[in-house]
């Protein structure tokens, strides 16, 4: 499975609060510093913050990331300017998950100059993951 989310996290970022009057709000995945992880390396999560996905996608292209990406951009410009100024907030960042196939032997990424721009410009970060499976996995 691959995917595309915003997120936006801080060691006092305030998610509660924040999310209460947020137009980004609505299904949004909400991760509280001190709670549990379930994870041997970090067993509580050290941050508060939100994940709200972009899309759900299946396949290597990034193309269709782009263009979902630039759209959410768009539309989310203004709070995501006031986000960034609210007390707390450390990360806005744009992750991205992408499966390599055991298959694939290239998995050639280019990233235009006005994407770039175009996150640089909204202060978002981007993380691209790509994870090792199966085809059968998917």
């Amino acid at each position: 499975m691959s995917g595309c989310d915003f997120v936006v996290s801080g060691e006092h970022f305030d998610v509660d609060r924040y999310l209460k009057s947020s137009p980004i709000a609505g299904g949004a995945e909400v991760f509280r510093r001190g709670d549990s992880t379930g994870l041997r390396s970090h067993p509580t999560n050290r941050i508060s913050g939100f994940r709200t996905e972009i899309f759900e996608f299946k396949g290597l292209g990034i193309e269709k990331v782009i263009s979902q990406t630039t759209a959410f951009l768009n539309q989310y410009r203004d709070a995501i300017e006031q986000m960034k100024n609210w007390h707390g907030v450390e990360r806005c960042e744009i992750t991205i998950l992408m499966a390599w196939y055991e298959d694939t032997a290239a998995l050639p990424l280019q990233l235009p100059a006005t994407f770039l721009h175009l996150l640089g410009s909204a202060g978002v970060s981007l993380s691209i993951d790509i994870c090792a499976t199966s085809k059968d996995s998917t």
